[in-house]
């Protein structure tokens, strides 16, 4: 079952969704840009993907579901298991009789589905509905698998016995059994899927005076997620190093790499141990097996500063700096540019420390300092195999920072993170780290500061600032400048004051999983004018840089965020916690 290009616009125009010369206009710049005619209408602001989907649904005759308020039976939602679902994007959510109503993305998936009519003496009524219902669904499987691990590890836990030796005592055989033993391959086991099932990007599990605390960053924001009996912690530390392929006896910090098969797919995981006051703290980073579909409007970017990336990405050379700290979008930023720019024309190569995700047709080299095979030889490797595309995963280095600049202005595209506070920063701290100014100006082509913040879910609820905090508010961004650009990409109404402009929050009371579900990023991309790329060249102080990067740029990170505070993407205390001031 499909809507043809030509059903679509005759029911728009119709319905007066939008007006035919718009729908002419959002046609063309499809075919110029060989993109989607469903991506462009909701890029150009056309329609938001829910209600392109409800016009499909109509038009197919088939109805359309908001999952965000239904309260799915787990033992409903498990008639469908939860690698198919994700898979093809279908939630089985009320069952009356023989009758199991199917929510799915798109209905071409159907028969990817069929398998559970015969299996359970079901018939399916499908329905169609959106990825925010479908993310919604699919927090009742976290929910109940979490209620299964949580069973599973208090069982095998309180089995297993204090181990009677300090394990510096124990021998070589003893160690292994230790290591070896299938209560405690479960209870890691099960920490390990729970955490890859809930999206986290770290595993934390650090023994304490009276317990073995595990915590997840989720978002880039630490989360408890379960506290263990203190006794099992040396086992989860043996456990955790054979399968890293460790040394059991080492005390001192050891780094490995091991891959975990679930239900919910394939994942390596890198581990880090470390000696700390109480025992061996453990840190797991995942990296997921490859990374796809991910568009830079799904990551919340938006407006003139899209525009403005996507001229950048398409040009044949140039520095792209993706700037931000620690755990906050810097990778998903750059491999959602390489997914997008990875075209059999073109060929990529990338310099990475960890490589987070493996992707078709791009050669990734692994760094490797204890080895010598660090950046700055990576890069120099990388820079000669004929690539039209670098990226290297952090410019931490002058020498790094210098290969790429030179890359970048001998007919490389080249993508860069760069640990920055802000755009104008990232250009600064190259500065700082010795790149000649005029190499430098002449290769930089954007800047793109960036931060993640939590989603609002459906269960919101408007407000209005305050007096008081409008005032407080205008002391951090122009409030009249932010009104204007709100007005003017339609997020408003154009008589809009800004005591009439709602903020939003979470409902009071509600489930506590649908006040925020998922996340999205904030951002703000400076260009490379001709006064930024004087200043830069002419070894301008810190602070001209910086007030130059952000006139050329559209928003800043504070203002993009406030105005998705007001579009209720997010909330204002998400904003303000993100960004340090």
């Amino acid at each position: 079952m499909h809507v043809s290009e030509t059903e679509l616009i005759d029911f728009l125009i119709g319905t007066g969704l939008a007006s035919k010369k718009v729908l002419i206009e959002a046609q063309a710049e499809a075919e110029k840009l060989n993109l989607g005619f469903d991506r462009v209408i909701i890029t150009r602001g056309i329609l938001n993907d829910r209600d392109l989907r409800r016009a499909k649904s109509y038009l197919l005759g088939v109805p359309f579901v908001d999952l965000s308020g239904e309260r799915i039976d787990f033992k409903t939602l498990s008639y469908v298991p939860e690698p198919v679902s994700r898979e093809h994007n279908a939630v089985a959510y009320r069952r009356t009789g023989d009758t199991l109503e199917v929510a799915f993305l798109d209905l071409a998936t159907l028969p990817e589905v069929k398998f559970i009519e015969r299996a359970h003496g079901v018939v399916i009524s499908p329905r169609l509905t959106d990825p925010e219902s479908l993310k919604t669904a699919l927090l009742v499987y976290r929910d109940g698998l979490r209620n299964e691990f949580g069973q599973t590890i208090e069982t095998e836990a309180r089995g297993l016995p204090e181990m009677k030796k300090d394990p510096a005592a124990l021998t070589d055989s003893e160690l292994k059994a230790h290591a070896e033993d299938a209560r405690t391959a479960r209870i890691l086991g099960a920490v390990l899927t729970h955490a890859l099932l809930s999206k986290a990007t770290n595993i934390h599990i650090e023994p304490t005076d009276s317990s073995l605390r595990v915590r997840y960053r989720l978002g880039g924001v630490m989360h408890d997620a379960a506290i263990l009996p203190k006794h099992i912690a040396p086992r989860i530390a043996l456990r955790a190093k054979q399968v890293a392929g460790l040394n059991l006896r080492d005390k001192l910090p050891q780094d490995g790499k091991f891959t975990v098969e679930t239900n919910g797919g394939r994942a390596t995981m890198r581990i880090h141990t470390s000696p700390i006051a109480h025992g061996e703290k453990l840190m797991f980073r995942v990296l997921s097996e490859s990374a796809s579909g991910f568009t830079l409007e799904s990551l919340g970017m938006r407006g003139r500063a899209l525009e403005a990336l996507e001229k950048a990405l398409h040009a044949e050379e140039g520095l792209i700096l993706a700037c931000a700290p620690a755990a906050s979008g810097k990778s998903t930023f750059l491999y959602t540019a390489l997914d997008i720019l990875n075209q059999p024309d073109k060929t990529i190569h990338t310099v990475e420390d960890p490589i987070e995700y493996a992707m078709a047709r791009v050669q990734q080299s692994q760094v490797d300092r204890a080895a010598g095979f660090d950046f700055p030889r990576a890069l120099r490797a990388a820079a000669t195999q004929d690539a039209d595309i670098l990226m290297s995963s952090d410019l931490g280095d002058a020498e790094s920072a210098k290969i790429a600049a030179a890359a970048a202005l001998s007919g490389e595209l080249v993508l860069a993170g760069v640990k920055a506070e802000s755009a104008a920063e990232g250009i600064n701290a190259l500065i700082d780290l010795g790149v000649d100014k005029r190499l430098l100006s002449s290769a930089l082509s954007a800047s793109v500061g960036m931060r993640v913040v939590k989603k609002l879910g459906p269960g919101r609820e408007k407000y209005y600032l305050t007096k008081d905090e409008l005032r407080s508010l205008g002391h951090l961004v122009p409030l009249e400048k932010l009104l204007e650009t709100m007005k003017e990409e339609g997020v408003v109404a154009t008589d809009s004051t800004w005591d009439k402009v709602p903020f939003w929050k979470p409902k009071p009371g509600q489930w506590e999983k649908l006040k925020y579900q998922g996340h999205i990023g904030l951002y703000e991309v400076a260009t490379m004018t001709p006064r930024l790329r004087e200043l830069v060249a002419n070894g301008a102080s810190r602070t001209s840089i910086t007030e130059e990067a952000r006139m050329s740029g559209q928003l800043s990170l504070l203002e993009d965020g406030v105005m998705k505070a007001v579009q209720g993407l997010t909330t204002i205390e998400e904003v303000l916690r993100a960004i340090t001031l």
